[in-house]
Parts: structure tokens; sequence; C-alpha cells
């Protein structure tokens, strides 16, 4: 095992082999060996592990009749060279990518949780407009009550009484005389910001 750079290589040595005549089939000695066999060729080979990181480039060197396991080393060194420079910028690629998809993430985030406060203090002033509207609309209905009021002695009790909890009912629901101010920000859950993130999970850099 090599490493460089937190890059780790296995190495694997083993006995070379070489395809041979296998005469061992042949009954006759006119008869044509056709049959092979493999044997231990009596040669060292050392292989890198085999990987589709790394597709097209050599993972073999062993001793043949022009050199030696020895002479290759340089070679094997550099390949080894190579695969960790390689995989380091493969794993720099895959930090700054993985980075941008955190950033670009943390900013739909933001951008969620502006959204939803927003929305948040629209429903709300839509809800006082509702009530301020309804609240002035029972004035109206008051104030028409009393100048057109025609009951008699015996029901003017009633009338009067009736004028005076509309009245009341008013002013409490009237947000005006509240003096309303910016709402208080809702409680913001993951699941609630999920309809504002365009498919982003609100639980970590990824699309749901």
């Amino acid at each position: 095992m090599i490493t460089i750079d937190d890059c780790s290589f296995p190495l694997f040595f083993h006995e070379g082999s070489s395809e041979v005549p296998d005469p061992s089939g042949v009954k006759y000695a006119w008869q044509r060996v056709t049959q092979r066999t493999t044997r231990p060729s009596h040669q060292l080979e050392l292989s890198l592990e085999h990987t589709y990181a790394h597709p097209g480039r050599r993972s073999h060197w062993g001793d043949r009749q022009r050199w030696s396991l020895e002479d290759k080393l340089s070679a094997l060194l550099r390949e080894i060279d190579h695969r960790a420079h390689t995989e380091s910028e493969r794993r720099l690629a895959q930090q700054r990518k993985e980075e941008e998809t955190r950033q670009r993430w943390l900013a739909a985030m933001q951008q969620a949780r502006t959204t939803l406060v927003e929305d948040h203090r629209a429903e709300t002033l839509r809800r006082q407009v509702q009530a301020w509207q309804e609240a002035t609309v029972v004035r109206a209905y008051c104030d028409a009550l009393e100048d057109k009021q025609s009951a008699t002695p015996d029901t003017a009790e009633a009338v009067d009484a009736w004028i005076a909890w509309a009245r009341a009912y008013a002013d409490r629901i009237d947000p005006v005389l509240q003096n309303p101010g910016l709402p208080d920000p809702p409680a913001i859950k993951p699941e609630g910001l999920r309809p504002y993130l365009h498919g982003w999970s609100p639980y970590e850099p990824k699309r749901a």
C-alpha cells in the first residue's frame, strides 16, 4: 500500500504466467499440438488495483527478458503520482461543487424565510383590514338603527341594548383601536419552508 496526499493505492505482487503448448493431449508423434496451457513464468509481477477512475492507464509491471521489475519501479511511481494528482483534483472539484450547492441551498433557505415572513405579514394585514371593514360596517349599521329607530317603548330598551353590544363588538374587533404594529415573526419550521424552496430540501443541501 502506498499513500500520497490521503490517497491510498494497494499494490499486488504475484508470479506471472504464460501460455505454452500442451502436448498432453497428443497421442501420436505426427499430431500437431493445438492445445495450450498456462504455467508459471517464474517472473515477478506487480499490479495496481484496477479501478474505473483511471481508464486506459497502465496498471501492470513485471520482469521481462529485456528488463527486470526493478527497472520499472520509476514508471510505477510516476503512475502512482499521476493517479494521486488526478484523484486530488477530482476530490477538490467535488468539494467545490458541494460547497457551491451548499451556498445555493443557504441562499434558498434565507429567501424562503424572508418570503415566509412576508406572507405572514401580508396575511396579518388582510385579517386586520377585514376586521376593520367589518367594524366600520357594524358602526354604520348601528348609526342607521339609531337614525331610523321606530321601536315602541316596550322594545326600545332591547334595541338600545343591541346597538350598545354591537358597538362594543366593533370596538373589540377593530384593529385600529389596538394600535397594531409589525407582527411578531411566525415560528419557522423546516416543513413550513418547503413550499418556498422550489425543490430544495428544508433539511440539507440537496434537492428533495
